[in-house]
């Protein structure tokens, strides 16, 4: 089976349409369009639904795709192994990372890892959990910084740390001055959450829940910065990582909670594979866990 057909199917899911996938390949539309005929003709069912607003995969084609993005993944890193086993550790990894993470973790972290592995290429991407899902599953990227639980197949995860949730409080807040704060004492706030697609505002939205309370949401955002301004400027309180504190703005208080503190679980996510990982991202993967061990 002709491997730049399985390339010309994985960019056509990527890209949701035959015109970008076709610009995004360096090919003419028909000549796309032609090759994905080839290799349903090959597979001996139809991969591809085309749709006025695109493009869909088929049953047999969600099978058939993810096995060509382990393809082309095994093929990249058979050359990556090459290079390793010729003392040449280089390569890309192509590294996403959710909002409520990245700001706080990935600056450090890059410096780090480039500082170590000085041939590797890291491409980075922030975005919500589900974004980075679907490019990890399309092949799209390598691996994933994300708090967990996630509801994905075919993703296997490597802890990474657990991060403390505290409540932002503006500093006059009487919870900033006492140290700590419990549930019930907020229960007349009014809360500053970020939006459906965060997964840092569903688990808030479940923290109050377990607790029995009916949060008054004065704010959904789509940034933590926006969130932590409000906070500041009195506005209301809301569950932040404690990671947060890296990038706190003048005015914000973070507060424990009092007696068992929830958590978060940060991991690195990535494809299932049949093979060992590619060097760049084994290489990352360790260094993740020396560093996990160095800060004990």
């Amino acid at each position: 089976m002709d491997v730049r057909r399985l390339e010309y199917l994985v960019a056509l899911v990527r890209e949701g349409g035959f015109t970008r996938a076709a610009a995004a390949c360096g090919v003419s539309q028909p000549t796309l369009s032609q090759q994905i005929l080839k290799l349903e003709e090959a597979a001996g069912v139809p991969l591809i639904r085309r749709l006025r607003s695109g493009i869909a995969l088929t049953e047999a084609g969600k099978d058939f795709h993810r096995r060509a993005v382990n393809v082309l993944a095994e093929l990249a890193y058979a050359k990556q192994e090459a290079d390793a086993h010729a003392g040449k550790l280089r390569g890309t990894l192509r590294l996403g990372a959710i909002p409520t993470i990245a700001p706080f973790v990935l600056p450090e972290l890059l410096a780090g890892f480039s500082a170590q592995c000085r041939d590797i290429t890291v491409e980075a991407v922030e975005a919500v959990t589900d974004s980075l899902v679907d490019r990890l599953l399309s092949g799209e990227l390598d691996a994933a910084l994300v708090a967990l639980p996630i509801r994905a197949e075919h993703l296997r995860s490597v802890p990474v740390a657990e991060d403390a949730l505290l409540v932002a409080v503006p500093s006059n807040h009487p919870a900033a001055k006492a140290g700590k704060v419990t549930w019930d004492s907020l229960a007349d706030e009014h809360w500053l959450l970020l939006e459906e697609a965060h997964c840092l505002g569903a688990q808030t939205r479940d923290l109050c829940r377990r607790a029995g309370l009916a949060p008054r949401v004065v704010l959904r955002g789509a940034q933590l910065a926006t969130v932590l301004g409000l906070v500041a400027c009195g506005q209301g309180v809301a569950v932040v990582p404690a990671m947060a504190a890296k990038q706190l703005p003048a005015g914000v208080a973070l507060v424990p909670f009092a007696g068992r503190a929830p958590v978060r679980r940060i991991a690195l996510v990535m494809r299932e594979s049949s093979g060992k990982a590619p060097p760049p991202l084994k290489a990352f993967v360790d260094f993740l866990k020396a560093r996990s061990r160095a800060k004990g």
